[in-house]
């Protein structure tokens, strides 16, 4: 289990370091996919792609929002379902 948590702060943190980024407010939707894309390549996520996200931007604020589970086998027909859904807002109205 202690992975797939690992992997989710990874995912977690690089979201919050690009809304944190003062470049993010000028940022389409695509283009918010693709910096990200570079972060997950970089730091090696691959339980979930950047097209995965929910990416919009209305009103002034850009949301990120993460949905996704990770099954993991223990033994036999037993497995670990665990789930990461969050949602990460910036205002970037200027």
């Amino acid at each position: 289990m202690v992975p797939a948590y690992m992997e989710y702060n990874t995912v977690s943190s690089s979201i919050k370091s690009l809304l944190q980024d003062s470049k993010t407010a000028l940022m389409s939707p695509r283009e918010v996919r693709e910096a990200l894309n570079k972060r997950f390549t970089i730091n090696q996520v691959n339980v979930i792609s950047a097209y995965d996200l929910g990416v919009t931007k209305e009103g002034g604020v850009l949301t990120v929002s993460t949905d996704y589970e990770v099954r993991e086998p223990m033994f036999y027909n037993v497995s670990i379902v665990m789930t990461f859904k969050d949602e990460f807002s910036k205002d970037v109205r200027q």
